[in-house]
């Protein structure tokens, strides 16, 4: 877009171009940047860098009376990428268990990102619906372990874990069945 201006640089009415990608205001003439980091609000969507993605949320909710098709799609979505960001949200309180395990045991990155990609592998649902989540990361950190042959006990494991062997013992079980035995 162009736009008539005064470029302080070469001190003459000039066109100048804005680019909004980068919110600049550049100078035709001699390529001056006159101004920098324009926001223009009224372009695209709401955002707030503070937020994980980015966007602000549109809620769709149902009003009284009838609800037409596309309302009810537009909720059903809204309600599976819910779903999805707590997964998302689980996952991620599992990986900072998982890493507060390995520092614990005194055990590299490697390890911890091992176990965090088993984790990952895991069926989703198991990861809610009463399934210990401190169990799974510990199985997971000591399926690491056996992959890479660093001697690690489930009753250290536990200890670290602050997790019952019985739940470590079902959530070693549930990885066995899901990747074959370990």
């Amino acid at each position: 877009m162009k736009e008539d201006g005064i470029c302080l640089e070469c001190k003459r009415p000039t066109e100048t171009v804005v680019n909004y990608k980068n919110g600049d205001t550049i100078c035709i003439e001699c390529g001056h940047v006159i101004e920098n980091n324009i926001i223009d609000d009224l372009d695209g969507a709401s955002t707030n860098p503070n937020l994980k993605s980015g966007h602000l949320p549109t809620i769709i909710f149902k009003l009284s009376g009838k609800s037409s098709s596309l309302a009810s799609k537009l909720r059903r979505t809204q309600n599976e990428m819910i779903k999805n960001k707590q997964e998302e949200d689980v996952i991620k309180i599992a990986y900072a268990e998982i890493e507060r395990m390995t520092e614990a045991l005194g055990l590299t990155f490697g390890i911890s990102n091992t176990a965090c990609k088993i984790l990952s592998k895991l069926d989703k649902k198991n990861l809610r619906g009463g399934k210990s989540l401190r169990g799974l990361c510990a199985a997971s950190v000591s399926r690491a372990c056996r992959q890479v042959n660093i001697p690690k006990t489930l009753k250290e494991i536990s200890a670290v874990a602050n997790v019952d062997m019985k739940e470590i013992n079902k959530a070693v079980k549930l990885l066995g069945d899901s990747f074959g035995t370990i």
